[in-house]
């Protein structure tokens, strides 16, 4: 199963010769990317678009049973609402996850139904403009980002497999993102790892010498910083071969 990323229009990644490209589109003036696929190569494809402000969520640093608003490991917080701004019951933190052990947050207890969705909102005076979370359960979660206004800017449903992982990268502010459980039929859903960045993406993250175009000056530029964090677009504090297959995935103009 093949990674998609939404510009405008769908595209989907296919291998390239001897590089398992990620490639990252540039964003435009109020442009949204979205992303749904399999965990490993769908997150690394979403964490290169985000940048390296990106932080996770891990809801492990919480005991078991725990009820949650803030939100440690990002600038974020759960909220008491339902999908139209209802009050209910604050999200509960349970074990068992498959992706970050040992704890991930469900969607029922706490005064919660089932099928209740999660709510979630940047911290005060700030906006979200990336948003990913993993599944475990393979069932099928949309994820939905509003503005200011309360206006529909994104959405993106995960794909209902094991381990799926969606989420969005935008350049419009989003003051409340809602992830609803579509379906396995249970109504219980478990969200892990989720990811959250309120500093808005960068332009063409590759063009390093920001002449407008990824070209040879900037691979020199990427061999140059080899081993160091200066070039590292995937956000693991070195500048190494995911770098490059990042790089040259987005050669040509911004």
């Amino acid at each position: 199963m093949q990674t998609q990323i939404h510009h405008s229009i769908i595209r989907t990644l296919r291998p390239l010769a001897a590089f398992a490209f990620v490639i990252v589109p540039s964003l435009a003036s109020a442009e949204t990317l979205t992303f749904s696929g399999p965990l490993v190569t769908t997150r690394a494809a979403f964490t290169a678009a985000a940048g390296c402000e990106l932080k996770t969520e891990t809801f492990d640093s919480f005991a078991s049973g725990s009820i949650i608003s803030t939100l440690p490991g990002v600038d974020a917080v759960m909220t008491p609402e339902d999908a139209n701004g209802n009050v209910i019951g604050l999200p509960v933190v349970l074990g068992g996850t498959r992706i970050t052990a040992p704890n991930w947050t469900v969607n029922f207890g706490n005064g919660r139904p089932f099928w209740s969705p999660w709510v979630v909102r940047p911290i005060d005076g700030e906006a979200i403009y990336a948003f990913g979370q993993a599944n475990g359960q393979g069932d099928w979660v949309r994820i939905e980002g509003f503005d200011a206004k309360n206006r529909l800017v994104v959405t993106v449903d995960a794909q209902p497999i094991g381990n799926a992982f969606a989420g969005f990268v935008t350049d419009v502010p989003i003051l409340r993102v809602v992830v609803t459980p579509l379906g396995n039929g249970d109504g219980a859903n478990g969200l892990d790892d989720l990811q959250v960045s309120i500093v808005p993406p960068k332009d063409c993250q590759s063009d390093l010498n920001a002449d407008g175009v990824v070209d040879a000056a900037d691979l020199a530029l990427l061999l140059g910083a080899w081993g160091s964090p200066e070039a590292d677009f995937t956000c693991d504090s070195t500048t190494d071969a995911a770098d490059l297959a990042v790089l040259l995935g987005s050669w040509g103009s911004c």
